[in-house]
């Protein structure tokens, strides 16, 4: 499965790659991109495409769990997690090859979100899909 982050802040949307460790945990990976909210689900969803297509497995689990936000926070240029998801909507998106599912997130404690699959959506890997279900 690959899979790929989210987060709406403002008028930004931050779109993260994801590399998962070996011991499943998810790290934020190249490609990482920011598009202007306003921007045509086309545009949208074609972004995610390429961050979905880039995912990875294998990546070494960091020393440092700190390093988990670092990359996210350095490319967005927010100084705290804290900062960082205050008043943003975050979504998980996977594919599995044939679907995609794009599953929001709660904010949680901690700045933290949970998946709230009961809101979860599929489409097939088509950029104005996805995009539209982001733009919801």
């Amino acid at each position: 499965m690959q899979a790929c982050d989210v987060y709406m802040r403002g008028d930004t949307i931050y779109i993260f790659s994801s590399a998962e460790t070996h011991n499943g945990l998810r790290l934020a990976s190249e490609p990482m991109l920011k598009l202007d909210a306003h921007s045509p689900p086309q545009t949208i969803g074609a972004a995610i495409i390429r961050a979905l297509e880039a995912a990875q497995s294998g990546a070494p689990a960091p020393n440092d769990m700190r390093a988990i936000t670092h990359g996210i926070l350095k490319f967005a240029r927010v100084k705290s997690w804290k900062a960082f998801v205050m008043g943003a909507r975050y979504f998980f998106i996977a594919w599995d090859g044939a679907r995609v599912e794009i599953i929001p997130g709660v904010p949680a404690k901690g700045g933290a979100f949970l998946h709230d699959p009961t809101r979860t959506a599929h489409c097939a890997l088509d950029a104005a899909a996805i995009g539209k279900i982001i733009l919801r």
